[in-house]
């Protein structure tokens, strides 16, 4: 009786990794990393002083 058991939490956790998986792939392709990338670099550039800003690459974008 114990080995039905090893085998549906086997294969429940194979399914969820997979999900997961999925999930991740899905993110990444539809460009929400993107965004959130851009947004972030815009408030950073933003709160320093000028001077400091035009130095750094990502602010010259």
């Amino acid at each position: 009786m114990e080995n039905w058991k090893v085998a549906v939490i086997s294969v429940a956790s194979t399914i969820a990794v997979m999900i997961i998986i999925l999930v991740i792939a899905a993110v990444i392709q539809s460009g929400v990393i993107d965004v959130v990338k851009e947004e972030m670099e815009k408030d950073y550039c933003m709160s320093l002083p000028f001077s400091v800003a035009r130095d750094l690459e990502v602010c010259n974008e």
